[in-house]
């Protein structure tokens, strides 16, 4: 069906692709911060790099899943308050529209009940 993602998953839950170019970057500057410090601190032979390599993923690693379930939980929260009645390419609530019709903001050709099925499904609820 058009407007859904590989998965099932409706487009508009996808995470954007900046949360991802977002957590790269983070990772670059906790490597870079613990390059700064390990030379700072003058940590001897290897061990620098050793450090660097386990500590920066081990940092980077939470705060990247944080910002996706952060992005997935607020999506799903607004499928609920809006009663399942979202686009599932853009996100546009379709309450009060004809049941069958095309999304007025994305142009997306929609069946009402099968999108709040689609919703609940993703939503589990």
């Amino acid at each position: 069906m058009d407007g859904l993602a590989r998965g099932g998953i409706p487009v508009y839950a996808k995470t954007p692709w900046h949360v991802y170019a977002t957590t790269g970057v983070l990772l670059l500057a906790v490597l870079v911060l613990l390059w700064v410090l390990g030379n700072y601190i003058r940590l001897t032979g290897r061990w620098r790099t050793v450090y660097s390599a386990i500590v920066a993923p081990l940092v980077a690693s939470p705060v990247s899943w944080i910002m996706v379930w952060r992005r997935r939980f607020a999506v799903e929260e607004r499928a609920v308050a809006c009663g399942f009645a979202l686009c599932l390419r853009c996100g546009y609530f379709l309450e009060g529209l004809p049941t069958k019709h095309r999304c007025p903001e994305c142009g997306l050709p929609y069946d009402l009940n099968v999108t709040k099925a689609i919703w609940r499904e993703w939503t589990h609820r």
